[in-house]
């Protein structure tokens, strides 16, 4: 084989060996070693946190982006959108209130059909 002509590569019993791997790379036994210590690490890093409260700082959080709108030039601008959704949606039709009138109307209607037919 090539690789094992040019020196790179060693014949070994159970197949071949890469010369200097170890000098470059962790053996399997250090990975092994580094994972398990990292998986410790983690864990323990884990159960700190889960024993720490961040109740005071998530309710500071959410009380940031939760609070009430203080800019009124935004409230006017609002207020302007929807006087104009208004205006489209009579465009189209009914509103929520006229439609809500004319179907009470229409009951009351139908109930007097039912008593004088």
């Amino acid at each position: 084989m090539a690789l094992v002509k040019v020196g790179l590569w060693r014949v070994h019993p159970a197949g071949y060996e890469i010369n200097d791997w170890l000098e470059y790379n962790q053996s399997a036994q250090e990975f092994r070693a580094q994972r398990a210590a990292n998986a410790d690490r983690q864990a323990a890093w884990r159960n700190r946190q889960a024993a720490s409260s961040n109740a005071v700082t998530n309710a500071l959080r959410n009380e940031v982006h939760n609070a009430a709108q203080t800019r009124p030039d935004l409230k006017e601008e609002k207020s302007e959108r929807e006087e104009r959704r208004q205006g489209r949606r009579q465009l189209g039709g009914p509103t929520h209130d006229q439609a809500n009138a004319a179907g009470l109307s229409w009951e009351a209607r139908k109930r007097e059909l039912e008593e004088h037919p």
